[in-house]
């Protein structure tokens, strides 16, 4: 070779044999990125509600002791009174006390402009009186034809 008779090959620094791990780094950050942004860890607020599927021939009305319509404006229906929210705590325990009943059921029917904010306010006010469950009733909605033409 060339650099044999000049001595060359001495004065050329040795190449480097070792792996640089700056890259390898690099990958395993962005696989890190990968894999917390597209895995569900991300925590949602709000309630857990379990939807199991039930036929609708099948669906068999559930026993309720108490009923609470809520209207638009917080206005509270409750055991043919009208209730305010910040009234609604003390009525529902007085319910729970004067009924006695072993796991006691709450209907909250809402209406659509209520928010669902208030509506998971009723449910723990509910459960801080001492009801066991608590159930939301929704109608289907119905054509205006087909209300009109429905017998009562």
């Amino acid at each position: 070779m060339i650099t044999s008779p000049l001595e060359l090959k001495r004065q050329l620094p040795e190449p480097d044999n070792r792996i640089n791990m700056v890259p390898f780094f690099d990958l395993c950050v962005i696989g890190l990125f990968f894999a917390l942004y597209s895995s569900r860890f991300v925590f949602a607020p709000g309630v857990t509600i379990d939807l199991s599927e039930v036929d609708v021939s099948a669906r068999v009305g559930l026993p309720t002791p108490a009923v609470l319509t809520v209207r638009e404006n917080n206005i509270l229906l409750f055991e043919g009174e009208i209730f305010r929210l910040e009234a609604l705590n003390e009525k529902l325990a007085q319910f729970v006390l004067e009924e006695n009943i072993k796991e006691a059921a709450l209907l909250i029917k809402a209406d659509k402009s209520v928010a669902m904010q208030e509506i998971l306010h009723i449910c723990d006010l509910a459960r801080k009186a001492g009801f066991d469950q608590v159930h939301l009733a929704a109608d289907e909605r119905r054509k205006r034809e087909e209300f009109l033409l429905s017998k009562p």
